[in-house]
């Protein structure tokens, strides 16, 4: 329990040193188009290489759904 006291502090100081250093660096993910939409990039309990696709944003959306 202790650890996770300091865990929104340290996210804070992470969210304020990347405002800090580089604001603009998640500008540029915001247009990227999937050129394989439906098509999971990983197989389940695999890391992906890349950023999310529209499968794998569909597929987590059901398990939060789930979650709450």
């Amino acid at each position: 329990m202790s650890i996770q006291v300091c865990l929104p502090l340290a996210l804070t100081v992470i969210h304020n040193f990347i405002q800090k250093h580089d604001p603009h660096d998640l500008d540029s993910y915001e247009n990227i188009e999937d050129p394989q939409p439906g098509l999971c990039a990983a197989g389940e309990g695999q890391l992906s290489a890349g950023i999310p696709r529209v499968a794998e944003r569909r597929q987590a959306n059901v398990i939060w759904d789930g979650i709450a």
